[in-house]
C-alpha cells in the first residue's frame, strides 16, 4: 500500500519538476526500489538472515526490536 502511493505521488512529483520520465521508471524502480530497502530496516521480523554473510543472528527491523541497527545499514546500503 505504501508502495502504491509512493509511486503515484513520485510520478506527480518528477511531472512537476519537468523531469522526463514518459513510463514512471524512476519512480518504480527507483523510489519503490528505495523504499523495499528502507522498508527491511523497519518491518524485519527475525524469521530469517542467520549467518547470511558470515552475519550471526537472525534480522530484526526496527518495528520488532532489532533496534536502528538494521535500519542504518539499509539507508548507508
Amino acid at each position: 500500500m505504501i508502495a502504491g502511493v509512493l509511486v503515484v505521488e513520485s510520478v506527480f512529483f518528477f511531472d512537476k519538476k519537468m523531469i522526463d520520465d514518459p513510463v514512471g521508471a524512476i519512480s518504480v524502480h527507483g523510489v519503490n526500489g528505495a523504499w523495499g530497502c528502507l522498508s527491511l530496516g523497519l518491518f524485519a521480523d527475525g524469521t530469517y538472515g542467520n549467518n547470511w554473510n558470515a552475519v550471526p543472528g537472525y534480522v530484526k527491523g526496527l518495528f520488532y526490536g532489532g533496534g536502528m541497527s538494521q535500519f542504518w545499514a539499509e539507508l548507508v546500503g
